[in-house]
C-alpha cells in the first residue's frame, strides 16, 4: 500500500544521507502519519457525526491543496471553496494536521519540486513556477527551510541518469 511505499522511500533517503535528507524525511513522515490516520479513521466508527464531518472536510481540504498546489492559492479562496470561516478552518486544520494550511501547502510544493529536480532536467526557476511559486527567491528560501539545502544543491546530489 501507500504506507509501505512511503516507508521504503524514507529508508532510501535515510540510507543515502544526501544533503537535505532530514527535511525530506520530515516531509515523508508527515505523509505517512496522514496516511495512517486516514486508515485508522476509515476503520474506526467511534467518531461522532460532528467530529467525523469536521475531519472529513479537512482531509478534503488537504486533497484540494495537493491537487491545486501549482495554482495561486490563498486562504480566502480555500475557505470559500469549502464554505468555512477562516478562523474555523485554520483552527481545525491545525488540530487535524499539526500545521497550518500555509505550512502544509509549502510542504506539498517542496515535495513536488524535489520530485521534479530529481526526475527532470527542467530549469530550477521553471520548476519553482510549476509548483506554484511566482517569486524564485521565496521558493529558494522556502526550499532550504524545508529540506536543509537549496534546490541547486538538492539537484546536484541526485544522479543525472534518472533525469528525463
Amino acid at each position: 500500500g501507500n504506507a509501505e511505499w512511503i516507508l521504503a522511500r524514507m529508508l532510501r533517503e535515510y540510507d543515502a544521507e544526501q544533503p537535505g535528507y532530514i527535511g525530506v524525511l520530515k516531509s515523508l513522515l508527515m505523509d505517512l502519519l496522514i496516511n495512517i490516520y486516514r486508515g485508522y479513521r476509515a476503520r474506526n466508527a467511534a467518531f461522532n457525526k460532528g467530529e467525523q464531518y469536521r475531519y472529513d472536510i479537512i482531509w478534503d481540504a488537504v486533497d484540494y491543496l495537493k491537487k491545486n498546489h501549482s495554482s495561486k492559492l490563498n486562504l480566502d479562496e480555500v475557505c470559500r471553496h469549502f464554505y468555512l470561516s477562516k478562523s474555523y478552518f485554520t483552527r481545525v486544520f491545525r488540530k487535524a494536521t499539526g500545521m497550518s494550511a500555509f505550512e502544509y501547502l509549502q510542504k506539498v510544493r517542496v515535495d513536488e519540486a524535489c520530485r521534479l529536480l530529481a526526475e527532470t532536467s527542467r530549469k530550477i526557476n521553471d520548476i519553482a513556477e510549476a509548483v506554484g511559486y511566482q517569486d524564485y527567491n521565496f521558493f529558494n528560501r522556502t526550499f532550504k527551510k524545508v529540506t536543509g539545502c537549496t534546490a541547486r544543491e538538492y539537484r546536484m546530489q541526485r544522479p543525472s541518469a534518472s533525469r528525463r
